[in-house]
């Protein structure tokens, strides 16, 4: 059907990704269904195979509230021995409410303050690694506000999708 649909509207693309995290918990539960001969850049896998890589045995989990409240991307993290590290209740609930400002055009100083200290007391406590599960937190978090390494799971999904059309 997906396949189908692409090529109704003229489009018959060289692979797919979701710029959207919560999303992918949709696309896995009907991922079996789908006939997709192309590739698609899943921002779950793609992250897990990255803190994989590096060697990476626990990071910082942020997303909006129901990105990290929800197991269909921590899980996939669990299961390859990686501890996701999941903010508070309430400071989730700091994290959304960020989160929805940054969606709608707002970056301001106080978001940046909220993510900085939100960062330096994780990793005083051991956390070297921030995962950014959401389209909207990289636009106040990156390596100008903290040390962690902060992993990107939209850009993850740029750079495979831009290797694989370069063919590199």
């Amino acid at each position: 059907l997906l396949k189908e649909l692409l090529y109704a509207v003229g489009l018959k693309p060289d692979c797919l990704f979701l710029a959207n995290n919560t999303l992918h918990k949709a696309y896995d539960l009907i991922e079996d269904q789908l006939d997709i001969q192309i590739p698609f850049f899943h921002a779950v896998r793609l992250t897990r195979d990255d803190l994989v890589r590096r060697g990476v045995s626990k990071a910082l989990f942020l997303g909006t509230s129901f990105t990290m409240e929800d197991d269909f991307f921590t899980s996939v993290l669990r299961q390859a021995n990686i501890d996701p590290i999941i903010p508070t209740a309430g400071e989730r609930t700091q994290i959304q409410a960020a989160q929805s400002r940054l969606a709608s055009g707002e970056k301001t100083a106080d978001i940046i303050t909220f993510f900085k200290q939100l960062l330096t007391h994780y990793q005083q406590q051991g956390v070297n690694n921030v995962v950014l599960a959401c389209t909207e937190l990289p636009l106040a978090i990156d390596a100008s506000i903290t040390s962690m390494t902060v992993t990107n799971s939209l850009e993850l999904q740029c750079r495979a999708a831009v290797d694989f059309v370069l063919g590199t």
